[in-house]
């Protein structure tokens, strides 16, 4: 559904630059938005599946942490080990990186 209506929008764009009718000061700034649109990142399903690897690590650190402290709480004293809390943490950092718009675009 966003491939149909990225390719009428850029139709749409491509129509009024090749209109003689349509001022050169607007065609150039026509060209630029056609340039954004087509530079944009296309949702591919790699994006889909690191964002859901990513996600299971962060729910399945923070499930087994749970565990963790409620198996605690029965038998010995056990802390959660700094290796799971690091992977953890670069998974959730991973994911607002790949999540947050970037800063070039403005938004």
């Amino acid at each position: 559904m966003a491939d149909r209506a990225k390719f009428e929008a850029q139709s749409q764009i491509r129509s009024l630059i090749d209109s003689p009718e349509t001022p050169p000061q607007t065609k150039r700034e026509l060209e630029v938005v056609e340039r954004n649109l087509i530079a944009q990142v296309p949702d591919t399903w790699i994006y889909r599946a690191v964002v859901v690897t990513l996600g299971s690590v962060v729910l399945l650190t923070v499930v087994g942490g749970i565990m963790l402290e409620f198996i605690s709480t029965i038998a010995a004293p056990r802390t959660l080990p700094q290796a799971i809390v690091s992977i953890g943490s670069a998974a959730i950092g991973a994911l607002a990186g790949l999540l947050a718009p970037s800063p070039a675009s403005g938004k």
